[in-house]
């Protein structure tokens, strides 16, 4: 069996104790991270480990993370999991492509085009606008203070000069 369906059957194993661990304790057990690394539990080995001690690894490593997608857990950053998304996410990392060009990234740049055509449909924004997916807040606030800068000195992003911004 190759390795991908071996890790793809420890994947699902360690989906199912994620999902018992949340259910029986859903506030992860907390250690200290001056002790996360003493004992054998997370240090690196001088060798390759055995599927088995990857997996007890792995499971020390779940039982000990924050729950932040149960549905205990709730904050301005998280509330629960969405199995689909999920499901994106697991694809989007098996096919594991690169969204800078169609070449790359193939049907799922032309998905992203719809995607942001639909959502300026939604915003009521003209169908001639444009987008970008961002892949998390840091990113977003980075790309609008940017355009924020471009729209207030356009030269600045081609020469580097101008008047000096503060935000």
């Amino acid at each position: 069996m190759s390795d991908i369906k071996n890790d793809l059957e420890l994947f699902n194993t360690l989906a199912q104790y994620l999902l018992k661990v949340e259910k029986e304790t859903p506030v992860a057990e907390r250690v200290d991270p001056k002790d996360a690394f003493h004992g054998s539990e997370l240090a690196l080995a001088k060798e390759p480990v055995s599927q088995d001690a990857l997996k007890t690894k792995l499971e020390y490593i779940i039982k000990h993370t924050p729950k932040t997608s149960s549905d205990k857990f709730f904050n301005q950053l998280f509330g629960g999991r969405s199995s689909k998304a999920f499901l994106g996410d697991l694809l989007a990392l098996l096919l594991n492509n690169s969204m800078y060009t169609y070449k790359a990234g193939g049907i799922q740049v032309a998905l992203e085009n719809h995607i942001l055509k639909a959502s300026l449909k939604l915003a009521g924004m003209p169908e001639t606008g444009s987008g970008i997916m961002a892949p998390g807040g840091s990113m977003a606030n980075l790309m609008g203070v940017l355009i924020a800068r471009d729209r207030a000195d356009n030269n600045k992003k081609m020469n580097g000069t101008g008047k000096t911004l503060t935000a």
